[in-house]
Order: C-alpha cells, then sequence, then structure tokens
C-alpha cells in the first residue's frame, strides 16, 4: 500500500480486507489480468475470512453501541470479546504490523526498472521492535528476499547479521524514515 499517509492509509493497514473488497466491487475491471486479481483476491477473502471480519466489527459496534448506552446482551458482548481477544485481535494486530513494515520498507513510483537496490531498505530501528516482533523481524530481513528468493524467513533471519554488512556496502537503504513523508519513493528530494 503506497501512496501518502491519510485515514484511508491507515485504515488499510489496520484491515486490509474491506477496502480491497470495497475496491473490486465497485470499480470496473481494466483488462483481463485485472479481472483475474480481483476473482483472486474474491476466492482468498473466503473461508474464514469474512467469519472474523464479522466478529471484529461486531465487537467494535456492539462495545461503542453499549458505551453509549444501547442494551446490549450481555452474553453476546462476552462472546464476541472472548473471540475477540483469543482470536481476531490478535491476527488484526499482526496483520497491521506485517502491513506497516512491509508497506514502508518497499519503494515505488520512481524505482529504477530492474535496479534491486533501489526495491526496498532494511529496517533495524529500535523502536520498530514492537511492531517487527509480530511479523518476525520482516523489516531487517525480507530485503535479503530480494537478492536471494529461495531462502525462507527463518533462514534469513540467522544470515541476516552476516548479510547486513553486503547489503550497506552495495548501496541498500537502511532505516529510512523519510520513506513516511515521501510515500515510498525512492528520490530524496
Amino acid at each position: 500500500m503506497a501512496g501518502p499517509w491519510g485515514a484511508v492509509r491507515l485504515y488499510s493497514l489496520l484491515d486490509p480486507y474491506v477496502p480491497a473488497l470495497v475496491r473490486i466491487l465497485l470499480t470496473k475491471p481494466k483488462d483481463a489480468e485485472d479481472a483475474l486479481w480481483r476473482r483472486t483476491i474474491l476466492k482468498a477473502s473466503l473461508g474464514l475470512t469474512p467469519v472474523a471480519i464479522t466478529i471484529w466489527y461486531a465487537f467494535l459496534a456492539l462495545h461503542v453501541a453499549s458505551w453509549l448506552g444501547a442494551d446490549v446482551p450481555a452474553g453476546l458482548l462476552h462472546a464476541l470479546t472472548v473471540l475477540t481477544v483469543v482470536w481476531v485481535g490478535p491476527n488484526v494486530w499482526r496483520g497491521f504490523c506485517l502491513h506497516l513494515i512491509s508497506s514502508n520498507m518497499h519503494y515505488q513510483g520512481d524505482v529504477e526498472q530492474g535496479n534491486v537496490l533501489q526495491q526496498t531498505q532494511v529496517f533495524t530501528k529500535w523502536y520498530l521492535a514492537p511492531f517487527q516482533v509480530f511479523c518476525l523481524n520482516f523489516g531487517s530481513t525480507h530485503p535479503i528476499h530480494h537478492f536471494y528468493v529461495a531462502d525462507p524467513f527463518y533462514v534469513r533471519q540467522l544470515m541476516q547479521r552476516n548479510i547486513h554488512p553486503v547489503l550497506a556496502a552495495n548501496g541498500v537503504r537502511f532505516n529510512d524514515m523519510g520513506t513516511f513523508a515521501r510515500a515510498n519513493r525512492y528520490a530524496k528530494d
């Protein structure tokens, strides 16, 4: 999710499913590839995703209604709270952490075609640790994948200490926090 920061981008990081579904349902496909992408997203949204989304929004809506004085059945509120705390909430938080890190470590828009060195950066800042821990240190290890795609995440985790100096020596950026203000553009204007 590239683009300027605002309410839509933040909402899309918190819930990537509903914004994608709304976009798919409200816009017409541009070509056959776009139509295939839309069908793939819709198929991927089947299974437990609609259940989790329903629980999440019901939890939020009924808690707000309860706080505003509406008569909400206590048993329903309790059941939704348990499901949210045990299942849905942790997945929403994990997804938010992964999308926050992933969407800001990748450069888009002005990257030179085929230049792998400009596609991504490495996040190692200490204050990103609360997010990194819930996405398995993705911001520090995923850039390795851009150079050697065969290794799974746990092997990249083991190699990162040796690989980071090589990445830095070859011009891969580290902790370019300006990407948040530049909407994922590579150029530092």
